[in-house]
């Protein structure tokens, strides 16, 4: 067994002639230099090993002092560990509390991210059922105007009466049933009350028809005429539904006409060259300086009875009231400047309906005979305001006209 060295490398390896000179300690010096401490007797050496076979004792065993220098340099490192803790305990509370307030915030956010997709799937519902309903809005429109475009291409004819509703119809059909009935009665009455009064006359001769008891029932006249009370009452009433579903016919067909113009003045010359569609695109062209192209026309027509006016219909009501408001520019144009050998005024009208036209032509009478021989502020006015008739006599403002009645205390 080989025997373990007899002192550490390090320290056998301190000799006098490898250290460097160090200088002596002056009064003033406390301590040593480390080489002088190596070199004086005070410094710990490590102990011999026991040879091979020698038992080792404790105080073989025993691990070298440390030096004061070591003590101190130990317990600042330990005091820095220490600090370091401190502030590494701090900053773990510091990220604790952060890590909390970060959970407790991404808590709040998620909730509101759930709101929010909730409040989100709302309103899409909600556009989706506006989105069905204004596509279902704009069918029905569609259809409307289709179905009133349809009305008023065949408007140039004086239109069929609007068929009345089932519930009037009846009605209607009832009451004629009673008036058929009450009239057999009342001729059957009429000649009771005349063999009454001949059998009273002072005038009856025997030779009269005798007149029984039972011809002349007073009750049964008192039961009739009460039965014609409530059968007048009733026509009364029939009468004015009639008359309100008449207006709301009107109504309707005044709306359908709103995008319509009337042109008169243009006779028609030839029937193979006459183009109704040219001459509307002409005028308005002519009548706006260009303002409104002649495409916004949609559909131009003459009418079938009367006067061969030319119906003319816009594609929007824009154009209609810019072509319309500009027809006092009509006064300059002639029908010379549309290819006619003659001349002519020209005049643009709204297109009004059927009832509406013949009220116009009375009032335009009245008021024509009203203005007789009156200039200025003394006379009385007439126009149409989007189809209504409307007058304004002397002093007064526009009045609406809505059948010849509404005339009187006015002119």
């Amino acid at each position: 067994m080989s025997s373990l060295p007899s002192s550490p490398p390090v320290l056998s390896s301190l000799d006098s002639s490898n250290l460097p000179p160090q200088p002596l300690l002056d009064a003033g010096d406390s301590q040593p230099s480390p080489v002088q401490a190596a070199r004086s007797s005070d410094f710990p050496t490590t102990p011999h090993l026991p040879s091979a076979g020698v038992k080792r004792t404790a105080s073989d065993m025993e691990p070298a002092t440390p030096p004061a220098a070591c003590s101190t340099d130990t317990a600042a490192i330990l005091d820095a560990i220490a600090a370091v803790r401190d502030v590494m305990e701090q900053q773990r509370c510091s990220i604790e509390a952060l890590r909390t307030d970060a959970s407790t915030r991404l808590d709040e956010l998620q909730v509101n991210v759930t709101e929010n997709r909730d409040r989100l799937a709302f309103a899409e519902a909600q556009i989706t059922s506006l989105e069905d309903r204004t596509l279902d809005t704009d069918q029905r429109c569609v259809a409307t105007a289709e179905s009133l475009r349809r009305h008023v291409d065949k408007c140039d004819a004086p239109p069929p009466a609007m068929p009345a509703s089932p519930a009037v119809m009846a009605r209607l059909a009832a009451v004629e049933s009673v008036v058929t009935k009450l009239t057999h009665e009342n001729d059957s009455l009429r000649a009771l009350l005349l063999v009454r009064e001949h059998t009273r006359s002072p005038s009856a001769t025997l030779d009269s028809p005798p007149v029984t008891p039972s011809a002349v029932n007073d009750p049964q006249v008192h039961s009739i005429q009460n039965q014609v009370t409530q059968l007048s009452n009733r026509i009364a009433v029939l009468t004015c539904e009639l008359r309100e579903e008449e207006r709301k016919r009107d109504n309707l067909e005044a709306n359908s006409r709103l995008y319509n113009l009337e042109i008169s003045g243009l006779p028609v010359t030839n029937e193979e060259d006459d183009n109704p569609m040219r001459l509307a695109q002409q005028i308005v062209h002519k009548v706006t300086n260009g303002r409104v192209r002649g495409d916004e026309v949609d559909v131009a027509h003459r009418k079938l009875g009367g006067p061969k006016n030319i119906i003319l219909r816009f594609r929007s009501r824009t154009a209609r009231d810019r072509v319309y408001a500009a027809k006092k520019s009509l006064k300059d144009v002639s029908r010379r400047d549309f290819g006619y050998a003659t001349d002519g005024d020209i005049f643009l009208n709204e297109s009004l309906t059927f009832d509406r036209s013949s009220l116009m032509r009375d009032v335009r009478a009245k008021v024509k005979s009203f203005n007789g021989g009156k200039v200025g502020a003394a006379r009385c006015k007439l126009l149409t305001d989007r189809g209504v008739i409307k007058v304004k006599p002397p002093n007064q403002k526009y009045q609406k006209i809505f059948c010849l009645t509404d005339l009187e205390g006015l002119l």
